[in-house]
């Protein structure tokens, strides 16, 4: 049965409206819920329905991507052709340089306690030299563990091993020179250092196959594999060796460049000769700094080097000459005086 005593029903308090939020129609006046203010209810409502609706809005406004019929989507075809694999570069085989196959080989020197190295490489096969470099070719002697420069000597040639590839010297453990030889001849960049420990830089220099790589090289043929003419340039300037070859690479004419300036022996070669003959030498200054030296012919040999002309035997003659006809001179007047000739009798 239900209660019904007045005492025991809830008293409506005086300011019950029907306009009341639900928590206030529950609270009742039994302070089960914490009484709170109309106002205050309706507003948070307020806000929640118009963010709801903000958001209802928004999603219906969204663009739409447009339906694609799959009678519409173009036919796309596949290459279904098997391709073949991607081969890696092969990495660089050790001991190969240019194409060439080498072998390592040191030289060892100990001279008060401090010790020189030298680390290079050398042609694990024999080859004939390029001709354009003889005057300049490295090659090492196995017996006499030592390098040597210029042409082969035919009782060395089975112990001589042409260089080719890094080549490095330290002085007491420090790199003091470094580069690379192609066939015998300086190649590429070539450094040398201070023997100190700070290594300074001292010289550099770029080579190729033997020559200045700013030289000004001209060739008989379109592959440039002959060379004709080398003119030595280091820094925008004439310096260096200069070299004229023929077609067979014989040496024609060899001389030197300092500073723009012919210096030294120049000589000229005769062709077609078994041996190396000179024909014409020609003197120019000891060095570019000589001011007023013009260049004169000091030799010329016919081609069995038989001297034709010698400046300096003909200066003798000369000499010798102006010498005699002086002495000659100066004979007859000493016999002049001792002899005074005999005055001639007057006529009568």
């Amino acid at each position: 049965m239900p209660d019904t005593d007045p005492d025991r029903m809830p008293k409506l308090e005086p300011n019950f409206s029907p306009y009341s939020t639900v928590v206030d129609r529950f609270d009742l006046g039994y302070g089960i819920l914490p009484k709170q203010g109309i106002g205050v209810r309706q507003i948070w409502v307020l806000i929640i329905g118009l963010a709801f609706s903000f958001l209802v809005v928004a999603t219906s406004c969204k663009p739409q991507k447009p339906q694609v019929l799959e009678s519409d989507r173009p036919e796309i075809y596949k290459d279904t052709t098997e391709k073949a694999p991607e081969r890696k570069p092969k990495p660089p085989k050790r001991g190969v340089y240019y194409g060439i196959k080498t072998r390592k080989a040191y030289t060892k020197v100990v001279k008060n306690k401090k010790r020189t190295f030298e680390l290079f490489h050398v042609l694990a096969k024999p080859q004939d030299p390029s001709p354009y470099n003889l005057t300049h070719l490295h090659w090492f002697h196995k017996q006499k563990r030592k390098i040597f420069i210029g042409p082969i000597p035919e009782k060395d040639a089975k112990f001589a091993k042409i260089l080719h590839g890094p080549y490095r010297r330290t002085f007491d453990g420090k790199t003091v020179e470094e580069g690379i030889y192609y066939m015998g001849a300086k190649h590429g960049r070539w450094e040398n250092y201070g023997a100190t420990t700070d290594q300074i830089l001292n010289d550099k220099i770029k080579w190729y196959k033997g020559f200045p790589k700013e030289s000004d090289i001209t060739y008989y043929d379109v592959e440039q594999t002959q060379f004709k003419e080398v003119t030595p340039v280091v820094d925008g300037e004439r310096h260096g060796e200069y070299y004229f070859f023929n077609s067979q690479g014989q040496v024609l004419i060899y001389g030197k460049y300092e500073y723009n300036r012919k210096i030294g022996i120049w000589l000229e070669y005769w062709e077609g000769t078994k041996k190396k003959t000179i024909k014409t030498k020609t003197q120019y200054p000891e060095s570019s700094f000589v001011p007023q030296f013009e260049g004169y012919v000091m030799q010329r040999m016919d081609a069995k080097g038989n001297v034709i002309y010698d400046k300096a035997s003909e200066e003798a003659k000369e000499k010798a000459r102006i010498a005699a006809e002086k002495k000659a001179a100066e004979d007859k007047a000493v016999m002049d005086r001792l002899n005074p000739p005999k005055p001639t009798p007057s006529p009568k």
